[in-house]
């Protein structure tokens, strides 16, 4: 999650520039007969052919414990793995992450929900050894203390052999070459760019000549993608020749993207007591300006939209009055329009939260008015971030879900038809 925000941030940075440029091991190499059994046969369909007890081999010769809720690998010897969960829980959902460490971090995609059953892929991009983690996850539970335990029996760990991949060993130059090779993501017109946001992060462990993140992690862009992100030093933003903004419009995780952004600016002796600074502690709005680059950030709360025909009222938080008689998206429009009240001083690039994963993916709502107030003449680059809904959320969602939220989201930025509007997709 934290590089996902850092590379969030520097895609910021690049559309900013742009206008300047213009440990369980198994014995065995395969996963084909690890299989792990419930506590009652009969929750099996009967297709499962499950291996005998016999037939199940551990490192430490350990006999195999009988979980309420566990998972198995099968399909091993076709390149694209699947991964089963049995007997879940109704009231839980499940997140599948596969990695090698220092070397791979990528989540499972569901596939199929069928009765005690949930099933998974994953498609290994080079040869290596693998292990996978099964979280549980309650649905509609978040917080510091929500506790997501571990499904046995994880971590899982499974070899990839060369003949089971794509590519052969020299699978990791491939994706070494695709990323060098790429051009970046701000100079391609296609507003739904975003929208086909996939590919794999390889760790510091694996010597890339591509770009890296400051952590060592680099994100290798799938070919259906077709673009790459940009790196960006704290000396190649303290140099920007002109000035430029970024607005981070959005609720506490689009706040971790610009404190990522103002983390990339300052130096290490500027940054030492941060948490105790208007910057940390500021909840309404920020910004922050070092050289030629000003950083922005405005509270703004999306699922607190009313439905269009919603009746008007007050709100108080404790003797304080937080919205009026209006709507709070009367209150956000005229946000809207203090950031463009001086030509002068119009943000860059903004990033912009939307709430339509709440509201039955109701685009026209969040979005569209906004997107319509934007002056005629501003050339910067409008980026909305749905912090509400991702259709690939570790693999929460199944992939039927995901395909039918492109296909939404592009049919809407084409009627929108705005080449200044980019959507990223979900978190």
């Amino acid at each position: 999650m934290k590089s996902l925000v850092l590379i969030l941030a520097l895609a910021l940075v690049a559309f900013a520039l742009v206008a300047t440029k213009i440990n369980h091991d198994t014995n065995m190499s395969s996963t084909r007969n690890i299989r792990y059994l419930l506590a009652d046969d009969g929750d099996w369909d009967e297709d499962d052919d499950v291996q005998q007890l016999e037939d199940i081999s551990n490192n430490d010769d350990d006999l195999v414990q009988y979980f309420e809720t566990s998972f198995r690998v099968v399909n091993d010897a076709a390149p694209e793995l699947q991964i089963e969960i049995i007997n879940p829980k109704p009231r839980y959902q499940y997140s599948v992450t596969v990695e090698s460490v220092g070397k791979y971090s990528g989540t499972a995609t569901l596939l199929s929900q069928k009765k005690g059953k949930l099933v998974y892929s994953w498609r290994p991009s080079f040869a290596d050894t693998y292990d996978i983690y099964v979280h549980e996850l309650e649905r509609n539970r978040y917080g510091a203390n929500v506790k997501t335990p571990l499904i046995q029996p994880s971590p899982l760990s499974v070899t990839i052999s060369p003949d089971q991949t794509n590519t052969t060993s020299e699978g990791i130059e491939s994706l070494d070459e695709r990323a060098r090779n790429m051009i970046p993501c701000q100079s391609v017109t296609d507003m739904n760019i975003f929208s086909r946001f996939d590919g794999d992060w390889i760790g510091p462990n694996v010597k890339f000549e591509a770009d890296t993140l400051r952590t060592g992690w680099t994100f290798v862009p799938s070919e259906a993608m077709n673009c790459t992100f940009e790196t960006f030093s704290q000396q190649d933003l303290l140099s920007m020749p002109e000035k430029k903004s970024i607005h981070v419009i959005g609720t506490s995780k689009e706040r971790g993207v610009y404190l990522a952004l103002v983390d990339l600016l300052l130096s290490d002796d500027e940054k030492f007591h941060i948490h105790k600074s208007v910057i940390g502690q500021c909840w309404g709005r920020v910004n922050m300006t070092k050289g030629n680059l000003e950083l922005v950030y405005q509270d703004f709360r999306v699922a607190q939209f009313e439905a269009p025909d919603a009746e008007d009222y007050v709100e108080c938080h404790n003797d304080l009055i937080a919205k009026d008689s209006g709507k709070f998206i009367d209150n956000a429009t005229s946000v809207w329009h203090e950031v463009f009240q001086d030509e002068t001083s119009w943000p860059s690039v903004i990033l912009m939260v939307t709430g339509k994963g709440e509201n039955n993916w109701d685009f026209e709502y969040h979005t569209r008015s906004f997107v319509e107030m934007l002056p005629s003449s501003w050339n910067g680059t409008l980026i909305f971030t749905d912090g509400y809904f991702s259709p690939r959320l570790a693999g929460l969602s199944a992939n039927d879900v995901h395909e039918k939220y492109k296909s939404k989201l592009e049919e809407y930025l084409d009627t929108m038809d705005d080449n200044r509007v980019r959507w990223v997709d979900g978190k």
